[in-house]
């Protein structure tokens, strides 16, 4: 019989996909604040969900498809909705100029996340399996590692903006205008003029969704990436995150990814002269 303990992994993908489908449904009800919270809570469960499936030794390509089906409706169907959404708040005139069945058609461009969400996860399901692949090969010394290496992605980097980021840039949008005002030296400045403004929305949109298919080497903070030569790197940047975070509340996050992608290129650049002067 299949042990119970090896099922926690799973349960908590499905965990990840229920909060997803929730945030659906709040969308579509126009409660963009409660699907703010539940692709946070969906990001928490697909943090766990992987460590868990090493910690119970339950890794399974199940489990990893069941992972990238999950992150597809919560991180890329539910976010598009939400930059949806956000669009049709900002009754913008050029909004009104042309319609599809009652939907303007300039609210499309939020359906690029969801693309480029759809497409950064099937990138990395194609790399992960040459990965493994590699690995098989490697043993009986065939090359296709050095193949794996090319492509610029290995268990060190991700390739593009992590599809969980650009979501909750997204889900931070919602909770700010929620929560309006952050301090900051004492002045309060208002976050809904900037947040509403459609320019910023698409710029936004077409911005988070070319980061997410880059070929941009990301940060992986995999434990075995804290014992290399960028280690302290990864614990400032961290430490940086919860400051920010504890200071600015929601209004943080789009700051925080800004620093994960400058930090991601500080420690590709640090890899990079490890790896010449070996």
């Amino acid at each position: 019989m299949y042990p119970i303990e090896k099922r926690i992994p799973n349960l908590l993908t499905f965990s990840n996909l229920f909060c997803g489908f929730i945030a659906v449904l709040a969308c579509l009800s126009g409660d963009l604040v409660l699907a703010g919270w539940m692709i946070f809570i969906a990001a928490i469960a697909d943090l766990l969900d992987g460590m868990a499936a090493k910690l119970l030794k339950a890794e399974s390509a199940l489990g990893a498809q069941l992972d990238s089906l999950a992150d597809m409706v919560s991180f890329g169907l539910a976010p598009g909705l939400i930059a949806y959404m956000l669009l049709i708040k900002t009754h913008a005139g050029f909004m009104d100029l042309v319609y599809f069945y009652d939907i303007p058609v300039v609210g499309f461009v939020a359906f690029a996340l969801t693309a480029a969400g759809a497409y950064r996860l099937a990138r990395y399901n194609i790399q992960a399996t040459i990965n493994d692949r590699s690995k098989a090969s490697s043993e009986i010394g065939q090359g296709i590692a050095g193949q794996a290496r090319n492509d610029g992605t290995n268990h060190h980097n991700f390739k593009g903006l992590p599809i969980p980021a650009g979501a909750m840039f997204f889900a931070s949008l919602p909770l700010m205008l929620q929560y309006e005002v952050f301090v900051i030296k004492f002045n309060i400045y208002s976050l809904t003029q900037i947040i509403l403004n459609p320019y910023f929305l698409i710029i936004s949109i077409l911005l988070v969704s070319w980061l997410m298919i880059s070929n941009m080497s990301m940060m992986s903070f995999k434990l075995s990436n804290f014992k290399g030569p960028v280690a302290k790197m990864m614990i400032v940047f961290i430490a940086l995150a919860v400051l920010l975070f504890l200071f600015l509340l929601w209004a943080s996050v789009p700051l925080i990814i800004i620093l994960y992608i400058i930090f991601s290129y500080l420690t590709k650049n640090v890899r990079n002269e490890i790896q010449s002067t070996d």
